[in-house]
């Protein structure tokens, strides 16, 4: 077990041209993916998938309406309402 009074909380300082080294790598290779990832269009908008979930989003609330209406004033309307959040 390691002495309390000699343990560091911090790791070990590193010269500062190393640590801005470092950090110049990891800019350019993000910078390289970030311009991969844009060439094959990776990250362009899909229409369909913003169609689908609106869709899905307002079947779900004309169900829970319908759930509503249904039960009238019964205690298991306290789900739907949970479930709309």
């Amino acid at each position: 077990m390691p002495n309390p009074e000699t343990a560091t909380l911090s790791p070990p300082r590193r010269p500062r041209g190393a640590a801005r080294a470092e950090v110049a790598e990891r800019t350019r290779t993000f910078t390289e993916l970030a311009h991969e990832v844009r060439e094959k269009g990776l990250n362009d908008r899909t229409p369909w998938f913003y169609v689908a979930v609106g869709v899905g989003l307002v079947t779900a609330l004309a169900g829970a309406i319908a759930g509503m209406v249904l039960l009238g004033g019964s205690w298991y309307q306290l789900l739907i309402a949970g479930a709309l959040g």
